[in-house]
């Protein structure tokens, strides 16, 4: 069977179109997980924030139950992820421990929550190159800190530091807040 320059043309054409809109299916795919991985983080970082909060309210409750009588210097920047039930592991998911930030590789500690016992932080170093959005007050106050130090919520080796900070009246606990660090 002898084909003609033309037919040969023809199928190069179909073949060259096709792979054009394989091309860009695949690249939209690509981008949809992409996107879907950035809210894969977020949603993990808002559950482990709520749960961060619903263990300092427990543990505020605990402590007025029992008095309210404390030292609110004890509780000033104490490790939250102590007072959250552990898994049969014996730490949180995606909990590093305490380690100072410093001494972590920013490679291995994306995507992981550790407490500093120096800085007395809990800190989150974000997994993707967008980072988490925060939610509500935080933003208002990370659009004033981006716009005064011109640095990113996502960028690479930023963590995004939160402080256990109790609200007292004389000795007795009136509150126990997490608080944002700029």
């Amino acid at each position: 069977m002898v084909v003609s320059a033309r037919a040969f043309k023809g199928r190069f054409f179909t073949v060259g179109i096709s792979l054009a809109i394989v091309g860009i299916l695949i690249l939209m795919l690509v981008t949809r997980v992409d996107r879907e991985i950035d809210n894969l983080e977020q949603t993990r970082f808002d559950f482990r924030l709520a749960e961060l909060r619903s263990a300092l309210r427990v543990k505020q409750l605990e402590i007025q139950a029992k008095g309210g009588r404390v030292s609110g210097k004890t509780l000033f920047g104490a490790n939250p992820m102590d007072w959250i039930e552990a898994s049969p592991e014996g730490r949180p998911s995606q909990y590093l421990g305490e380690v100072e930030l410093a001494s972590l590789d920013p490679e291995q500690a994306r995507g992981n929550w550790a407490y500093d016992p120096v800085l007395r932080v809990i800190a989150y170093l974000p997994r993707t190159q967008s980072g988490v959005r925060m939610k509500a007050h935080w933003r208002e106050l990370e659009s004033k800190e981006q716009a005064s130090s011109g640095i990113r919520t996502g960028a690479r080796t930023r963590w995004l530091k939160f402080r256990v900070r109790p609200l007292m009246q004389g000795s007795r606990l009136e509150a126990l807040k997490l608080e944002y660090l700029r």
